[in-house]
């Protein structure tokens, strides 16, 4: 039997469980053959989910198929040397014109058919968020230049304390014309950066992600705008056309 009292953190958030259940076990074979739970849960409210009270039931049935093979540490360190695993999952909204591969880290706060909003958390802190939002297409021959981008960025500053550091322009790993603009400037006394990126495909649908951070964040956030950048595609027609889309993790190593 499982009693217990559970106090900790989900995504961010100070949850406190009461939990209840029972396990089955094959002792002849030592495996465990079912286990069924109730969890009376209340979570707060936290930066990156809302706040959730109710209860689960959880009822698991569990069927060897296979010999049970048991690793010491030795066997299982040297199983996992040198093989790193980070998880991604595909940000795909079946009305929108792009998809988006992210790791586990970034997590989706809202998603619809033209924008979405991201944030990046690290051991349970906020380090960055990130504002994408599907504009409007321009015709093929007048795609958007560096300097007109620079200028509707600047129009957005020109009344607070920030200022333009840095702009470039390349092609991101799916070949899109990306262009990139970085902006440093204080909000309520407390540093910050903005990184706007706009990209855009040759028949002229394009997204701009707006990526925000604390300026002493900068160490952990590395270079988590590009990741995020460069696995941006956007949609074959037939894809955009509002079928549904199955949505899968993939793990990439």
């Amino acid at each position: 039997y499982l009693f217990g009292e559970l106090k900790g953190e989900v995504d961010d958030a100070i949850t406190e469980m009461n939990v209840k259940g029972i396990v089955l076990l094959n002792l002849e074979e030592k495996l465990v053959t079912s286990l069924r739970m109730t969890i009376d849960e209340e979570r707060r409210t936290g930066q990156v989910a809302p706040g959730f009270e109710g209860k689960i039931k959880l009822d698991t049935k569990l069927v060897s198929t296979t010999p049970n093979i048991m690793l010491n540490k030795q066997q299982l360190a040297a199983r996992h040397k040198g093989n790193k695993v980070r998880f991604a999952f595909l940000l795909n909204d079946t009305d929108s014109d792009y998809t988006l591969l992210h790791d586990t880290r970034w997590r989706v706060i809202a998603s619809e058919e033209d924008a979405a909003v991201l944030r990046l958390m690290d051991d349970g802190q906020l380090i960055a968020q990130c504002n994408i939002v599907q504009l409007p297409r321009r015709p093929e021959d007048q795609p958007l230049t560096l300097s007109q981008f620079q200028q509707e960025v600047q129009k957005i500053t020109e009344d607070s304390q920030a200022r333009i550091v840095s702009t470039d322009r390349f092609e991101n790993e799916s070949g899109l014309e990306t262009l990139h603009v970085v902006i440093d400037g204080i909000e309520s006394g407390i540093p910050f950066s903005w990184l706007y990126y706009h990209i855009a495909a040759a028949d002229g649908r394009r997204v701009t992600m707006v990526f925000t951070l604390e300026k002493e964040a900068a160490d952990y956030f590395g270079e988590s705008d590009r990741s995020l950048v460069n696995n941006l595609t956007f949609k074959t027609p037939r894809e955009a056309s509002g079928k549904p889309v199955l949505h899968l993790p993939k793990a990439v190593r």
